[in-house]
This record gives structure tokens, C-alpha cells and sequence, in this order.
């Protein structure tokens, strides 16, 4: 059964597959749930978006969720993932998602 988070704006209504998921950001009163091919962005609360999703999503701030799964490097301050996009972050959140990050990969072997 494939998971996902319903989209729904004026313009459009549509399905996300959690897979696709690269991170979630909030940006103001708006999510912008950014995959591999697009950009969705409509009004939700982070909270009800979070309920949503597996432990392979880790909530590296109070606005960002990103997907431990698309990551391909932690390293200075910055989170590199598959599809080329950079995410910087505070040195706090950087250190607990580098941690998070590390300790997935450990249950990956």
C-alpha cells in the first residue's frame, strides 16, 4: 500500500508519495513538499504533515523534515542530497542531524 500526503489548493489536488519526499519546509503559514521532479506548496500545518510520515523522516528543525533516505552527504553545515539540492543548517540542528543521520546508516548494515 503506497503512503502518501494529500495536496489540496485552489488550482490543483493531488497526491505526494511519501517515497518521492525529499524534505518539508515550512515557509511562513505554507509546506513546501519538495520531491525529486516538483515542488508543492499550499497551506498545512507541520504537525499534521509529520503524523503522516515513517522513521525514515527526521524533523532537523521546527520547519524542516528532511528524508534520511535522500541524503547522500552530511557535511559542514550542510545537507547534500541525491537530487543536487543543499540545505544549510545551524550548527545545533546540524549536529543533531548529522548523529540521526549516522545512526540510520548504522541500521542500514
Amino acid at each position: 500500500m503506497d503512503r502518501y500526503i494529500p495536496v489540496i489548493t485552489k488550482q490543483y489536488s493531488c497526491k505526494v508519495n511519501i517515497e518521492d519526499i525529499v524534505y518539508i519546509q515550512q515557509q511562513q503559514r505554507k509546506l513546501a513538499i519538495v520531491t525529486d521532479d516538483e515542488t508543492f506548496v499550499y497551506y498545512e500545518k507541520m504537525d499534521n504533515v509529520v503524523e503522516l510520515l515513517d522513521g525514515r523522516f527526521f524533523r532537523s528543525m521546527k520547519k524542516l523534515v528532511i528524508n534520511l533516505e535522500k541524503i547522500l552527504m552530511v557535511k559542514e553545515q550542510k545537507v547534500q542530497f541525491q537530487n543536487g539540492t543543499d540545505i544549510y543548517l545551524g550548527r545545533e540542528n546540524y549536529i543533531k542531524t548529522k548523529q540521526r543521520y549516522a545512526a540510520y546508516l548504522k541500521k542500514l548494515m
